[in-house]
C-alpha cells in the first residue's frame, strides 16, 4: 500500500514530537529536493499529519498510512 508521500521519500525525514524544539510531529525535507516536490511534500505533509492525527484520536495506532 502507498502513503501519500511515497512520491518524495528520498526527499524527507519525519520527525517525532519532542524532538528539535518541536510540539508536533515534524518534516524535514533535503536541500536538494527539486522545488515542485518541495511544494507538494510541503502541501501533502499538512494532509497527511492532520490524517494520521484523527486516526490516533479514534485509536488506530500502526497504520499501513501513518508516517509517526
Amino acid at each position: 500500500m502507498s502513503k501519500l508521500l511515497d512520491y518524495g521519500r528520498e526527499y524527507f525525514f519525519v520527525f517525532p514530537a519532542g524532538l528539535g524544539g518541536h510540539d508536533e510531529p515534524w518534516i524535514s525535507i533535503s536541500e536538494d529536493c527539486p522545488p515542485d516536490i518541495r511544494e507538494r511534500l510541503e502541501k501533502d505533509w499538512e494532509i497527511a499529519k492532520r490524517e494520521t492525527e484523527e486516526r490516533h484520536r479514534n485509536g488506530i495506532w500502526n497504520s499501513s498510512k501513518d508516517y509517526f
